[in-house]
């Protein structure tokens, strides 16, 4: 170590200073006469595995005059770097102009790539060919007139059978649409000539949100506070006040504020009041859902040819014929005590119509094509079953959201202070605020995309990205 180091160092008549120490090494400075103890110093401290550090020529003469020398020098490489920056400067002024041209010329060219073979040219002749939305050919038709001093012409037609996997469909680009569209994008984009859902999804969503979440005070607290955080939330701003909007809305109905339930009476009914018919309301939604989603998957088939499918497939008319009439009897033994004889009859053959299609359909075995049809039939119904009883959690959630306002003012009046209990309800009705409103919008998405989408939506289409020409960075 250093210490035995410096005690042999010292009987050879030399001095050892150490500094800047390491964890395995430090730096020493051994002071001394040269002399005949030189050849043991150096014995020493090859022992201790010395390695010399050679001292730069420029720094082995006087401490004054080297000073000299690098404040000399520092300010010729001062100098020097200043001359540099001032060429660099001017350089780039010369250049900057070329520059911001080629640039220009760049971001031009960029939609002709991206066209690649779409255009051709022969001569004074140009081609491009594309897709376009039918309604906005009088528009780019005027656009070209105004444009062009030569004759052009403008050929339009519906895509063929086979180009249809290719088309891209068009999505609504309005503001109040927008921020329902990236959702329903999330899931994926409808072929061409599907129902695009963004219009049913943003009014079903809505719908669903003020249904679970119905309070007037949280619904204007979400609304009053998206609007306050416009700049930030954008597009998705009319997305979170409409939502707002429609729990406050849900709020009149339910007779609720801030989780009071007595401040002024129900205009229609409160959840806690009447359960069974809460779940009643809520299962009569999922059917009309259901069977709007139905209705949407099969218009979708017969766009596209599939007529076979639109009839007979899993959510075609022999699907919701079957999903109707077994809703119809249960609802006559019920009510009368007898399933029916329409509702059997229209059920039997419904049920028989999917088995021979799954017959039909299946390519295996007789004994394994039966075995697969009666499955495939069995979960046909039993689907239509469970996402039904799906929808139970809108009556779920907003049986909650009034049971946990229960709990909030519960626990408040176990307060001794006033002030503690005002601080009980104002935490509670922020603690429902974040955490139930995060799980009502989870939840009416899942009802959305898993109980609706799933039915009728491919999902795989390609969106329209119309081609912009850009002049000066700007399109």
């Amino acid at each position: 170590n250093v210490t035995q180091l410096k005690e042999a160092v010292t009987l050879a008549n030399y001095l050892l200073f150490a500094y800047m120490e390491h964890e395995k090494s430090v730096h020493v400075i051994v002071v001394g006469p040269k002399g005949e103890h030189e050849r043991e110093l150096r014995s020493v401290l090859d022992t201790a595995g010395f390695r010399a550090l050679p001292i730069p020529p420029e720094l082995q003469h006087e401490p004054e005059r080297v000073r000299a020398e690098l404040d000399r020098r520092k300010l010729e490489l001062a100098q020097q770097l200043q001359h540099e920056n001032e060429d660099i400067r001017a350089c780039a002024n010369e250049l900057r102009e070329q520059f911001e041209q080629s640039r220009g010329i760049l971001i031009m060219a960029e939609p002709f790539v991206r066209i690649d073979t779409a255009a051709r040219s022969a001569g004074q002749l140009s081609i491009i060919s594309g897709w376009i939305p039918a309604r906005d050919i009088p528009r780019i038709r005027a656009a070209l007139e105004a444009a062009l001093d030569n004759p052009f012409r403008i050929d339009a037609r519906s895509p063929s059978s086979d180009e249809r996997p290719l088309v891209p469909s068009y999505m609504p680009d309005n503001r109040l649409m927008t921020p329902f569209a990236t959702l329903v994008k999330q899931y994926g984009i409808p072929r061409y000539g599907e129902v695009d859902p963004t219009a049913i999804f943003a009014l079903t969503f809505i719908l669903m949100f003020g249904m679970m979440f119905g309070d007037v005070g949280h619904g204007a607290t979400i609304a009053l506070t998206a609007w306050l955080a416009r700049s930030k939330l954008k597009t998705y701003t009319l997305f979170v006040v409409s939502i707002g909007l429609s729990a406050a809305l849900f709020g009149l109905l339910y007779g609720s504020v801030f989780g009071y339930e007595h401040l002024f009476e129900a205009l229609w009914i409160a959840p806690l009041s009447d359960p069974v018919r809460m779940l009643s309301l809520a299962l009569q939604w999922g059917v009309a859902f259901l069977v709007l989603i139905s209705l949407i998957s099969i218009y979708n088939r017969i766009i596209q040819g599939e007529l076979v499918r639109a009839l007979f497939d899993n959510n075609g008319v022999a699907s919701a014929l079957l999903y109707l009439s077994v809703l119809y009897g249960l609802y006559n033994y019920y009510t009368d005590g007898r399933f029916g004889i329409a509702a059997a009859v229209v059920s039997a053959a419904a049920l028989l119509a999917l088995l021979v299609y799954k017959l039909i359909q299946t390519r295996a075995s007789p004994g394994e094509r039966l075995l697969v049809a009666l499955i495939e039939t069995f979960e046909s119904l039993t689907s239509y079953a469970s996402n039904t009883l799906s929808f139970l959690r809108v009556a779920a959630f907003s049986l909650n959201h009034v049971a946990l306002a229960v709990a909030v003012f519960t626990l408040a009046d176990t307060m001794v202070s006033l002030h503690a209990h005002i601080i009980t309800v104002v935490c509670g009705n922020l603690f429902i605020l974040v955490l139930e409103g995060a799980i009502v919008t989870i939840q009416a998405l899942r009802l959305e995309y898993y109980e609706g989408f799933s039915r009728f939506y491919s999902g795989d289409g390609l969106e329209f990205r119309p081609l912009r020409l850009n002049t000066g960075g700007k399109a």
